[in-house]
């Protein structure tokens, strides 16, 4: 008689009878972490006990200042050929940036062949403001994080030299005018 693929479904912790030879598999305290200990009998004739194994990848998945992956950050065992889909999020004032593999895309399909660690950057948003003076021919372009606030000086009177000045009265702001300037 040969017992073959003992393993091959649920022995862990549970009792088989695997041709007419009752074989038990338990895990106990007093073996490396997760060792299963196995029993078998009573055994009246020849027999071989064949393990079979999973190969199993750790994956890691995880973010950093500025966003978070949906469905939180991933730190386990998967069995070789698990695959799974990571989406970055960013949060208010950043954008995605790259995973650590350099892919753009915030979707990152997963398929797990070998120990995987992915992490997901984030980058900080920044925003051009350009100050323009028309009548004087003076554009500034400043660069500001998200949320910043600023504080800027223009001249109230813009001379052209020739006897004409230009008097600020008004800022319009992405089509919003702020009028009574002093």
């Amino acid at each position: 008689m040969k017992i073959r693929n003992l393993f091959a479904s649920a022995l862990v912790g549970g009792m088989a009878l695997v041709g007419g030879l009752e074989a038990r598999a338990q895990t106990t305290n007093n073996l490396p972490e997760g060792a299963t200990n196995v029993s078998a009998g009573p055994v009246t004739s020849n027999a071989s006990l064949d393990l079979a194994r999973t190969t199993q990848h750790l994956f890691q998945a995880s973010s950093g200042v500025g966003g978070y992956l949906q469905g939180g950050n991933v730190s386990n065992w998967f069995d070789k050929g698990y695959s799974t889909n990571l989406v970055a999020i960013p949060n208010e004032g950043y954008s995605f940036a790259s995973w650590s593999s350099g892919s753009t895309d915030p979707t990152k399909s997963v398929i797990l062949n070998d120990p995987t660690n992915l992490f997901a950057n984030f980058s900080s948003n920044s925003y051009e403001v350009v100050f323009r003076d028309a009548h004087n021919g003076v554009d500034v372009t400043n660069t500001f994080g998200h949320g910043a606030s600023f504080t800027t000086n223009f001249p109230e009177y813009v001379y052209t030299g020739n006897g004409t000045r230009y008097k600020a009265t008004s800022i319009v702001a992405d089509g919003i005018a702020v009028t009574n300037m002093h």
